[in-house]
Order: structure tokens, then C-alpha cells, then sequence
């Protein structure tokens, strides 16, 4: 699969190209896209909160202590298998 590149703005400011695809969630009953990192070296997929607000997805698997994302120094993550 052929994933197209966009620009993604990191915080310090500057803007890289990266991997993304459209998402919809299967419980969204509005079905609204939302923009989704691709990081082909990991296997999970960091989606923005937002992405689900009115769907509820339970309670976390797991948590990640740390977790370092396009220069993003995240900590407690929520995991959910999805």
C-alpha cells in the first residue's frame, strides 16, 4: 500500500513530510476522517484524543511511561487494541 506524505508541523516550530492516511473510526456514527501518523517502524498507531471524542473505546489495555513522537515527549499514553 502507497501511503501519500503530508507536511506535519512538530512543536519546535519547524514542518516535516511525513506518512499519513485517512482513518475513520468504526464506532464514529458520523464517520468523520481524521488525519493519522504512519510510523512504519512501530506497531501501533498514535491518533490525536480528539479523534474520539463521543466513542467509547474503554478502558486502556496498557500504558506507556514514555513515549517519544515526532519530537513529542508523551507520558502515560493510553493503549487500546482497537
Amino acid at each position: 500500500m502507497r501511503l501519500p506524505y503530508e507536511q506535519v508541523p512538530l512543536p519546535s516550530g519547524r514542518v516535516e513530510t511525513r506518512p499519513c492516511a485517512s482513518i475513520v473510526f468504526d464506532d464514529d456514527p458520523d464517520g468523520v476522517q481524521y488525519l493519522a501518523l504512519v510510523d512504519s517502524g512501530s506497531l501501533r498507531t498514535v491518533a490525536p484524543l480528539s479523534g474520539f471524542e463521543g466513542i467509547n473505546i474503554g478502558e486502556p489495555d496498557e500504558r506507556i511511561d514514555n513515549l517519544y513522537f515526532a519530537r513529542w515527549h508523551l507520558q502515560d499514553v493510553p493503549v487500546h487494541q482497537i
